[in-house]
Formats: structure tokens, sequence, C-alpha cells
């Protein structure tokens, strides 16, 4: 998650995360039970973590579909040596390929300032 937030170049007020079990132990809309690490790391980051329900697609927004065109599209048929090169990969073909897109709600480019790629 600190990798993704330096990635995107800061901190949303919520993060909305599938109930992953390393971070959601408890799955409830009023109350989830938490990881303590998760947790300390919102409160440090001064983010909400409002995890989904499972079973609730609606819940889940936009970033579904984004999973699976990174898979049908950057990923498909690639086998890397490593996750360096897995990433290096990702970060050239975002760069060329997703952001160079037109999305389909936005109806726009991703604009080159919106994912910074140093830190």
């Amino acid at each position: 998650m600190e990798n993704a937030l330096h990635h995107f170049g800061g901190v949303p007020k919520t993060l909305v995360p599938d109930s992953l079990k390393a971070a959601v132990f408890k799955a409830d809309w009023f109350d989830p039970e938490l990881n303590r690490k998760i947790q300390g790391f919102c409160q440090h980051s001064g983010t909400a973590l409002l995890p989904t329900l499972p079973r609730m697609p609606r819940h889940k927004g936009k970033c579904e579909a984004g999973v699976k065109f990174v898979q049908n599209n950057g990923l498909k048929g690639r086998q890397f040596a490593s996750l360096a090169d897995e990433n290096r990969h990702l970060d050239h073909w975002e760069a060329t390929v997703a952001d160079t897109r037109i999305h389909g709600t936005t109806r726009r480019q991703a604009s080159p300032g919106n994912h910074p790629r140093t830190f």
C-alpha cells in the first residue's frame, strides 16, 4: 500500500480495498475488524480504510475492470525472471499503452502528471 501511495503521489481520504484476509479479519459494513498493522498504517498516513463487503461487486467501483485490463493486456502470455523485471515492464506498458488509451468512463487519456514514476 505504501508503494502504491508513493506511485500515485499522495494519500486519498479513504482507501476502499477488497476484503483481503491480510488486512481485514472480519468484513462488516459498520465495524470491520482490521489488521492492527493496517490500522496503524492508515492512521500514520492520514487515511481511512473502508473495506468492501464480500460478494458485493457494486462496492468495488471501477477497480475490477482495471485489474482485468492489466491481466488481459499488460501481462497476458508473459513471464518474468523477477518482480523487478515485471515492474519495469508494467511501468513501460502503463506509459505507452494504458495511459494512452481513451478511458471508458472519463473519455480522456490519463494526463502525464497523474502517475509519477520517480520519488
